[in-house]
């Protein structure tokens, strides 16, 4: 009986290194994650050289953001709007924390030109899932445009 409550717990909890969460983004967990989030999008057919001089800074960012985008520049919301950052690279994203990589990804992607869409460049970013998956169908900026009215996020064409 022992056995078989251990394995139902085993199999239900996802475990995370201690050093995997943090309140504190820093430079170093950027770092770690930036490479695996660049090899998503050139193993989707991008080239390297789109990735030149991409730049990187963390925040605290305003309205409930936890990344933002330009031209070469990816910010960071210091601690993903108080939910905290998961920073590993492995796929057990705990349920009450960001995940950096799929917001890198998700923001690398409008650094090299692309807006919202499915996949990984949904407009909302899911606290305790990854979503690293690069869309079949890229939509470059410009096609849709965003209003922020009183009720929330919306989008025409």
């Amino acid at each position: 009986m022992r056995t078989i409550v251990f394995l139902i717990a085993l199999l239900c909890c996802s475990w995370v290194n201690a050093e995997d969460v943090t309140d504190n983004l820093t430079i170093q967990h950027i770092r770690k994650l930036y490479p695996i989030a660049k090899q998503q999008w050139i193993d989707s057919g991008e080239p390297a050289s789109k990735f030149a001089e991409v730049k990187v800074s963390i925040n605290n960012i305003e309205y409930l953001a936890t990344g933002n985008s330009g031209t070469k520049v990816m910010d960071f919301d210091d601690d993903a709007n108080g939910s905290g950052w998961y920073v590993g690279a492995g796929p057990n994203v705990p349920r009450d924390k960001v995940d950096l990589l799929s917001v890198m990804v998700h923001e690398l992607g409008h650094v090299i030109g692309y807006d919202h869409g499915t996949d990984c460049m949904q407009p909302l970013t899911w606290v305790g899932t990854r979503n690293i998956t690069i869309p079949a169908h890229k939509i470059p900026f410009g096609t849709y445009y965003y209003v922020y009215p009183r009720r929330g996020w919306f989008r025409w064409r």
